[in-house]
């Protein structure tokens, strides 16, 4: 048995992160990075019927990896703030 992902999620990835690589640290001739045009906007890879709902998906995705990052950081200062003992004393 091979694990090997279906050829399916190798072209969604390969093309996500060739997308990723051109669109922000690809070096152009002025020294700036990435494309910036509108036509390299990931809402452009799509047709125009799906871009309203594709302009949804991301924005809720960004939304949540945003929420997760604050509350990640937000528990990182708490952790760091409360004493190793309280966390290992048990209650009876």
């Amino acid at each position: 048995m091979t694990l090997v992902a279906p050829i399916w999620i190798q072209s969604i990835g390969g093309t996500y992160f060739g997308w990723l690589y051109l669109r922000f640290l690809q070096r152009s001739g002025g020294g700036m990075r990435g494309d910036q045009t509108e036509q390299m906007a990931f809402i452009a890879f799509f047709p125009p019927p799906l871009r309203p709902l594709m302009q949804v998906c991301v924005c809720v995705c960004v939304c949540v990896c945003v929420c997760v990052c604050v509350y990640c950081k937000m528990i990182d200062s708490v952790v760091s703030i409360v004493p190793v003992e309280w966390a290992t004393h048990s209650v009876h």
